[in-house]
């Protein structure tokens, strides 16, 4: 009974999927929209990939990107051989639709008993006009949003199971990377974790 329950509530999630990233796609195809600010990772990623370092101009040194790890995966995407643009905004999709995912999970974590918390959760998110743009926007929205609800979900999945969270800190490490105000975002987690190691022990 209760693999046939796993089962039904598989493709259910399988089902959410489909729809939520045919949305997302169907948006990234209608609305081909290049925002001005990802142009600047575009040519910190170019200037890389051909040689002259992380700078817009070459011999020019100056940091002129707001995120260093969104920077690098465009240019890993170049190094590979594909279009930088065309890497933004397919690699934003595929976050977005990843960060749905996690969506789903978080709403099924806390309403265990249901899947309508996790439904709910992903039709609203997945559904939001701006959650789509900024997907495809060549912007690395995707990727913070992405990060924050990955290190969210492990951090409570491995305080459930009572396992390390090393992965947790590098995770959160890398919202640092992606947004300045990451920091902020570690810092959270950090204060978070440390109230809760002190509570349990004494």
């Amino acid at each position: 009974m209760k693999s046939k329950l796993l089962s039904s509530q598989n493709l259910i999630l399988g089902f959410l999927i489909l729809i939520a990233a045919g949305f997302i796609i169907a948006e990234t195809v209608a609305y081909d929209i290049t925002w001005d600010d990802s142009l600047i990772f575009y040519r910190y990623a170019e200037n890389f990939v051909n040689g002259h370092g992380l700078v817009y101009n070459p011999g020019e040194f100056v940091e002129g990107y707001s995120s260093f790890l969104w920077t690098l995966l465009l240019a890993l995407g170049g190094f590979i051989g594909f279009e930088i643009s065309v890497v933004a905004r397919w690699l934003g999709v595929l976050l977005a639709i990843g960060s749905v995912i996690i969506v789903f999970n978080l709403g099924r974590r806390f309403m265990p008993h249901t899947i309508l918390a996790g439904v709910i959760a992903v039709l609203l998110l997945a559904f939001r006009f701006d959650f789509g743009l900024y997907a495809h926007s060549g912007m690395e929205t995707a990727l913070a949003t992405f990060l924050v609800s990955l290190t969210y979900f492990l951090y409570i999945k491995k305080i459930d199971i009572n396992r390390t969270l090393w992965t947790v800190g590098i995770i959160a490490g890398l919202i640092s990377l992606t947004r300045p105000e990451g920091i902020i975002v570690m810092a959270a987690f950090t204060v978070t974790e440390l109230t809760r190691y002190k509570s349990e022990k004494y």
